[in-house]
């Protein structure tokens, strides 16, 4: 299935080359943002032992379509002194039309102190209007030493212009792994204010048991964007 779906992401990829030549005059710019969240959560699994997360990115816009910058997070693993994460996080995004647009995202991984959990991840994500296709691979999933698949399906509902509802359905296909693949189904309510970013989000684990952690979970944040 992931050969499958690497070929596929491999022809938009040239396609979506071949489109960019047709981009806008470049711009370039700086923009980053900060958040507090009462618990962080990715793909269905705590990443803060429930205890609250101070978040923050910083990315040099090369342009309308290419960027590059960092991201970090305090984090939390029962057992383990690793402290924050770290991504080097390089993409490029190629808009089709209006309403449709591809973007192809590389992180690089670092955990602080434990650099067991280090490992990058390509992804590809396809914008259908306020639907996302996403296709992930990683080398390290979240740090527990075993290669991974993700894909998954987002749909993002505007009840404003300033608050919007977004839910993704997700599954992990682990690689030659004891582990037992999942998915995931994420709700997130985001309400923006002047530079300020409030959001409410839960979060569920189809198969939490062989991670030792819940199955599901809830959370509150507030950012701000510079």
């Amino acid at each position: 299935m992931s050969k499958i779906f690497t070929a596929a992401w491999i022809g938009l990829f040239w396609f979506s080359i071949c489109k960019a030549q047709d981009a806008n005059r470049p711009t370039f710019f700086l923009q980053g943002d900060t958040t507090i969240l009462s618990h962080y959560v990715d793909y269905g699994l705590s990443q803060s032992n429930n205890d609250p997360s101070l978040q923050g990115s910083f990315f040099f816009n090369l342009g309308p379509q290419f960027r590059l910058g960092v991201w970090g997070s305090s984090v939390g693993y029962p057992s383990s002194d690793t402290h924050v994460w770290m991504k080097g996080v390089a993409d490029i995004r190629i808009p089709f039309t209006e309403n449709v647009e591809w973007t192809i995202r590389y992180w690089d991984n670092h955990y602080f102190k434990s650099n067991g959990h280090d490992g990058n991840t390509i992804g590809f994500d396809l914008k259908l209007s306020s639907w996302v296709v996403i296709y992930e691979i990683h080398s390290n999933f979240l740090g527990y030493g075993v290669s991974a698949d993700y894909a998954a399906l987002g749909k993002t509902i505007e009840f404003s212009q300033y608050l919007k509802w977004y839910n993704q359905f997700g599954m992990v296909q682990f690689v030659n792994s004891t582990y037992g693949n999942y998915f995931d189904i994420k709700t997130l309510f985001n309400y923006q204010s002047g530079r300020l970013i409030y959001q409410l989000g839960s979060a569920f684990n189809s198969n939490a048991g062989q991670f030792s952690g819940g199955a599901v979970f809830l959370w509150a944040g507030v950012g701000v964007k510079f």
